[in-house]
């Protein structure tokens, strides 16, 4: 046999754990001595490491396609970007000033919970959402409603996000809140940016 090209489905899918790198180990072969494959799989790694051109495909269709290293270092959509990552994600959304804070906090921590967070990962997030949503940004009224509040947690690189978007007048509540408030928050992050840009506001916060 001589083929042209080699068409692989899953084909470490229904594998002994023990055979899967022996495989791959074949493959990579394969594809250093330049035969064309075409592969699918969820072998993210695998498919880093051998391949000169990706298909990330979603919801039956092509989403985007690109090098390995767009792919993986510089996604251009967010549904690539949250699989990669392997992210898990929480969307909160405050309609008004009569939100539902207990709900809301109940929310985060079951998020916490839910995908193995420790302890106190889970109360920063809830802290954060306490001192910087409920004891500023609300009772200040600067912003516009609603005020989105989205959670994302990359199981790959264990990094933990809290970003907050509203539309508004230009407002750092990192800068100009509560001074307490600032304290407290700047004690549970690693880092965080604010940018506001035509009348909207977005602060990324990465958790401890």
């Amino acid at each position: 046999m001589d083929p042209e090209i080699i068409l692989f489905d899953e084909p470490t899918s229904a594998l002994d754990p023990t055979m899967v790198g022996e495989v791959l180990s074949v493959m990579k072969r394969l594809a250093a001595e330049g035969l064309t494959m075409m592969i699918v799989t969820h072998e993210m790694q695998f498919a880093r490491d051998v391949s000169t051109r990706i298909f990330y495909m979603e919801g039956g269709v092509i989403y985007e396609d690109g090098t390995p290293e767009e792919i993986f270092e510089h996604p251009k959509k967010e549904g690539t970007r949250v699989f990669v990552r392997q992210l898990k994600t929480l969307e909160l959304k405050l309609s008004s000033a009569d939100y539902d804070f207990i709900s809301m906090s109940e929310e985060l921590r079951q998020f916490g919970e839910g995908y193995y967070l420790s302890r106190r990962r889970t109360e920063n997030l809830r802290l954060i959402f306490e001192e910087i949503i409920a004891q500023n940004l609300v009772p200040d009224g600067k912003p516009e409603y609603p005020i989105l509040v989205s959670v994302e947690y990359g199981q790959k690189d264990n990094r933990l996000e809290m970003r907050l978007t509203w539309d508004g007048l230009q407002y750092d509540p990192m800068e100009e809140g509560d001074e307490l408030s600032r304290k407290l928050a700047r004690a549970v992050i690693k880092e965080y940016r604010y940018d506001c840009e035509g009348g909207k506001n977005l602060l990324v916060f990465e958790l401890l």
